[in-house]
């Protein structure tokens, strides 16, 4: 059987490509256009129209489309995925070994201060905000708190030799978090 969108039986093959001309004006199809595009009457058109159910027709086509480019999307979508986790990792694992170059050499400088700043200006100016930022990052999620409660940011005022550091605390949130911990750690009063 015929795909509604297809040739229908008793439809002529100038019928079938009046019908393929409203088809292929999309969304925005109308007769009338149909009627402009193929200088017919525009009478017959919504007789052949009506009798060949047009509107069904693109409707059921216009379905079948969405739906292969719906899972053209979601085939898309989860190749893109798969790709960004193993860019992801790949840049994880360099990141990583470079990141245990730098421990390893700060630990070999120990006390040598010399040493120890020849390590520190091998590390550029513009990365530090980058490693400052992540490294808050994980140490704030570590505490369990969430941008709404504490936000650093730093960042390198490009030309210029200083550093800009912006912290944003929500003192009641901070307080409602921190609350237990100061519980915990004060000392008991004694009610007597």
């Amino acid at each position: 059987m015929a795909e509604k969108w297809e040739r229908q039986e008793g439809e002529s093959a100038k019928q079938y490509e009046y019908f393929k001309t409203f088809l292929d004006l999309g969304a925005l199809r109308t007769i009338p256009k149909v009627q402009e595009k193929t200088n017919k009457s525009l009478t017959y058109l919504n007789t052949l129209s009506s009798r060949n159910n047009w509107i069904a027709r693109a409707d059921a086509y216009d379905r079948y489309i969405d739906e292969i480019t719906r899972k053209e999307n979601i085939e898309a979508i989860k190749k893109n995925n798969k790709e960004n986790i193993q860019l992801a990792q790949a840049i994880k694992f360099v990141v990583g070994k470079k990141a245990k170059l730098l421990i390893d050499k700060i630990k070999a400088a120990g006390d040598d201060t010399k040493s120890l700043n020849e390590v520190i200006n091998e590390i550029p100016w513009n990365v530090l905000p980058q490693l400052a930022n992540t490294a808050v990052e994980i140490e704030r999620k570590a505490y369990g708190m969430n941008e709404e409660i504490l936000k650093i940011s730093i960042g390198d005022n490009s030309g210029i030799d200083d550093i800009e550091v912006s912290i944003s605390l929500k003192k009641a949130a901070l307080r409602e978090k921190l609350m237990p911990i100061e519980d915990n750690n004060s000392p008991k009063k004694d009610n007597a």
